[in-house]
């Protein structure tokens, strides 16, 4: 990696931290969903740009409840952040570069978005 990348997972990482925190404080809060970009949309081949599970992409995206109480566990670590889910009935560890993440809602328990904000994906080959 080199600098510039690792400059923007810092920030990346920094960012998805604070509007976590400040999403699941909002006292109507439900889930805490995250988009997450599988598939280049520059490419007509569906290439995928990390290890995701093929099940759950749809129209090049991932989007998963991330929320503490839905996965095993959420580590923030320093280029991805990685979270536990049961998929199939199996435990499953994924670990989503920050860069690729590229929405984040807080959904109130009746199911309407509450928050949000949006980012700009970016890959580490920078």
């Amino acid at each position: 990696m080199n600098k510039v990348s690792d400059t923007m997972n810092i920030v990346r990482k920094a960012l998805l931290c604070a509007a976590i925190d400040a999403i699941e404080s909002i006292p109507q809060h439900g889930k805490t969903n995250i988009g997450v970009i599988v598939c280049s949309p520059d490419t007509k081949e569906e290439e995928f740009l990390w290890d995701a599970p093929e099940q759950l992409v749809q129209d090049g995206q991932l989007s998963l409840n991330i929320s503490e109480d839905a996965i095993g566990s959420r580590v923030f670590g320093d280029t991805t952040i990685q979270v536990k889910i049961s998929l199939d009935g199996r435990d499953t560890t994924l670990n989503i570069p920050y860069g690729l993440v590229v929405r984040l809602s807080c959904i109130s328990k009746e199911g309407g978005i509450l928050a949000g904000e949006s980012f700009g994906a970016f890959t580490t080959s920078m």
